[in-house]
């Protein structure tokens, strides 16, 4: 199994009711997220994407979405792409200005991860656990807009990669 360690920032651009808490939102997000470990080696940070559906009670929300980010790698001419579903859990905590929402969040999400280069492809699947620290939520943008900031920081666990023949398609274990 290959371990790594992944820092992931949000900014989310929320479609929401800024006057009342919503019932559901839908968003979508820039992502930079950095890889660490020893499997990892040589691969810089990288941008991407999250789109996710959030259901808001009283204090908790819970958010089910998808995650894509892409790496560049040493010694590869083409990028390594990371991205897979996820379940979100968050609480609130009560505050005395209803447009500052501090919040803690913890992470589920089911990785793959893929590189290409050339001919050859690599491909790896995998999950990850992550806790949300230093987030919040500002509501009030606009009627309809919010801003979230938040940064996850987790443990992915890879299996090994499997290598793909480009003649026959034949998984092989790496």
């Amino acid at each position: 199994m290959k371990r790594i360690a992944v820092m992931i920032l949000l900014l989310l651009i929320a479609t929401a009711a800024a006057a009342q808490r919503p019932t559901w939102t839908a968003s979508g997000s820039v992502v930079y997220a950095t890889v660490s470990g020893d499997d990892f080696q040589g691969t810089n940070a990288g941008l991407g994407i999250q789109v996710e559906v959030r259901r808001y009670w009283p204090e908790w929300s819970l958010g089910v979405g998808a995650q894509y980010t892409s790496h560049d790698a040493t010694g590869f001419s083409d990028r390594i792409g990371i991205g897979g579903f996820f379940v979100e859990p968050r609480y609130t905590f009560p505050t005395p200005t209803p447009n500052l929402q501090p919040y803690v969040a913890g992470r589920a999400m089911l990785l793959y991860e893929r590189l290409e280069s050339g001919a050859d492809r690599a491909e790896a699947s995998g999950t990850a656990f992550g806790v949300g620290k230093r987030s919040f939520r500002v509501a009030g943008i606009s009627p309809w807009h919010g801003v979230d900031y938040g940064i996850v920081e987790g443990i992915s666990d890879f299996d090994l990669f499997r290598l793909i023949d480009p003649t026959t398609s034949d998984k092989i274990l790496g």
